[in-house]
């Protein structure tokens, strides 16, 4: 395990935690057309997740970003389009989660999960290559977190 994992991982659930846990629904639930925007990330992001998670196998699926000895490389279903598509749902959701309401403090704790899980991908990917042959040309073709960016 890489000596950074443990603070990678807690610095994501701490960003992710604060931004559900502290999210105002309120006025979401008494005016949903004026948050359609948010909510979309938010519901497009979770599907998107439990989308990844079934492509994937919940029994393979950790926080970590160490792969397990189980580890298939999968190319199918959402990681035709992104090579980590479970960071890309959680960084859709908590952009959605940012904006209810929007506050610096929100921006500032989905840019620095975003940034954990940009390091994250370099954990993982430097281990990808080294164990799966076919990964640099996966790699290769498939964006790493955001469709058609980057």
């Amino acid at each position: 395990m890489s000596k950074e994992s443990p603070a990678l991982v807690a610095g994501q659930v701490g960003c992710a935690a604060a931004l559900v846990l502290l999210a105002d629904w309120a006025p979401v639930i008494e005016a949903p057309g004026s948050h359609a925007v948010a909510l979309a990330a938010i519901v497009g992001g979770v599907a998107f997740g439990v989308w990844s998670i079934l492509a994937v196998g919940m029994r393979r699926v950790s926080v970590m970003p160490e792969l397990r000895e189980n580890a298939e490389l999968v190319t199918n279903g959402p990681y035709r389009l992104v090579r980590h598509p479970m960071y890309f749902a959680l960084l859709t959701a908590c952009g959605g989660l940012t904006f209810l309401p929007f506050a610096l403090w929100r921006l500032g704790c989905w840019v620095a999960l975003a940034l954990i899980l940009a390091r994250k991908t370099v954990l993982e990917e430097r281990q990808l290559r080294a164990r799966f042959s076919a990964y640099a040309a996966y790699a290769a073709k498939t964006r790493r977190l955001l469709p058609l960016i980057w």
